[in-house]
C-alpha cells in the first residue's frame, strides 16, 4: 500500500512538473504575453538573479520609504511611510490570515508596496522574491541573509526586544531599526526590529523543501492548496526566523516582502497548472470561519488605495495588476 502511495505521489509530481514546463516554455517563446491593457508585464526576479547594483538600489528604495513621512500619522515624526504598510497589515489581521483571503490580500498588498517604491522612491528595478527552496538544507546561511549583500542575519542575543520574543537586529542594512507603536497594537513604546532563529544560527527548512512545495501544488482546490501553503512553508519561514516576522508587525522586517513574493509566485504556479485553477477561489471568509469566501469579497487597503475585489487580482496580467515572474519551476 505504501509503495502504491509513493508511486502515485511521484506520478502526480511528474505530471505537475510537466504541465508547468509546457506553460513556461510557451510563455518564454512568446516573451510573456501582454497585460489586458496592452502593457508588458514587469518581471519579478529571485534575489540572487539581481545584479549587485540592483540589490543595492532595492535596499536604498526601502530605506527611502522608511525615511518618508507617514501619510496615516502625519503628526508623528517617529512613523514613516514604510510603517504605514505595517499598520495596514496589523489592521487586516482577521481577513488576511487563516482564511481564504490570505493569498489575494497579500498579492494586492505587495503590489501596493511595489507601487509606492516606484512612485515615491523612484525605484525602477525588479521587485524581488526569495526562493527559499534553494536554501532549505541550511536556510540561515542563505545569501538573502548576507550582512553585506542581503538583509542581515540573526538578531543579537545581547539585546532583547522589549515587545516580542526576539533579539534586536545588529547587522545588515536595517541594523538597529525601530518599529513604532500603534494605538491599536499591544505595547506602548517603539521596539527594535528583531529576529531569533529557531535553531541557533539557522532554522528548520524541512517545509521549505521542493518536495514539500510540490505536495502543496498537487492540491486540487484553492482552499486545500491555500491551507497547505499557509500551514506549511508560509508559517515555517515566519516562525523559523522569529522575532517580528511571526507577529502582526511582520512587514516591518523587509524579509516579509521577499517571502510573500515567493508565496505569491507559488500560488501563481498553482493557478497555471490547469485552466480550472485560474479562477478557483473559496473557503472561509475570516479566521473565525464566517460565511463562505467569494470572488466578490473586498480586499481592504485601509487607505493605501481604493478597495478592490478578489476577482480583480486573480489574474496578475489583467487590468489591475501587470507582472510576471522570471521562473515558474520548482
Amino acid at each position: 500500500m505504501n509503495v502504491l502511495f509513493a508511486i502515485s505521489t511521484i506520478i502526480l509530481a511528474m505530471a505537475t512538473a510537466f504541465a508547468l514546463w509546457l506553460w513556461f516554455r510557451s510563455a518564454t517563446l512568446s516573451e510573456f504575453r501582454r497585460c489586458a491593457d496592452g502593457r508588458m508585464p514587469t518581471i519579478r526576479h529571485e534575489w540572487r538573479q539581481l545584479t549587485r547594483l540592483e540589490q543595492i538600489n532595492y535596499i536604498f528604495a526601502l530605506q527611502c520609504l522608511r525615511n518618508l513621512p507617514s501619510k496615516f500619522f502625519s503628526e508623528r515624526r517617529d512613523v514613516g511611510r514604510y510603517d504605514d504598510f505595517v499598520y495596514v497589515h496589523y489592521e487586516n489581521r482577521f481577513e488576511s490570515h487563516r482564511a481564504a483571503g490570505l493569498l489575494p490580500w497579500h498579492r494586492w498588498f505587495l503590489a501596493l508596496f511595489e507601487r509606492s517604491l516606484r512612485s515615491e522612491c523612484s525605484y525602477d528595478g525588479p521587485f524581488p522574491y526569495w526562493d527559499w527552496t534553494q536554501d532549505w538544507e541550511n536556510p540561515g546561511q542563505s545569501p538573502v541573509l548576507n550582512e553585506l549583500y542581503g538583509f542581515g542575519g540573526n538578531g543579537d542575543p545581547r539585546w532583547n526586544s522589549t515587545l516580542v520574543d526576539g533579539w534586536c537586529l545588529q547587522t545588515g542594512p536595517f541594523a538597529k531599526a525601530t518599529i513604532p507603536y500603534f494605538a491599536a497594537a499591544r505595547g506602548e513604546d517603539s521596539h527594535c526590529l528583531s529576529r531569533k532563529f529557531s535553531a541557533g544560527d539557522t532554522f528548520d527548512g524541512w517545509d521549505l523543501r521542493p518536495e514539500s512545495v510540490q505536495q502543496v501544488l498537487q492540491k486540487k482546490t484553492y482552499w486545500d492548496m491555500a491551507q497547505a501553503l499557509e500551514a506549511g512553508p508560509h508559517d515555517a519561514l515566519h516562525s523559523g526566523i522569529g522575532g517580528d516576522l511571526p507577529t502582526l508587525f511582520s512587514p516591518a522586517d523587509p524579509l516579509f516582502y521577499l517571502h510573500h513574493g515567493q508565496i505569491d509566485r507559488l500560488w501563481l504556479i498553482w493557478q497555471k497548472i490547469t485552466p480550472a485553477h485560474a479562477k478557483d477561489y473559496g473557503g472561509h471568509s475570516s479566521s473565525s470561519v464566517g460565511r463562505p469566501a467569494e470572488v466578490g469579497d473586498i480586499l481592504p487597503a485601509e487607505g493605501l488605495a481604493t478597495n478592490i475585489t478578489v476577482k480583480d487580482i486573480l489574474d496578475v496580467e489583467g487590468s489591475v495588476l501587470c507582472y510576471s515572474y522570471d521562473d515558474y519551476t520548482i
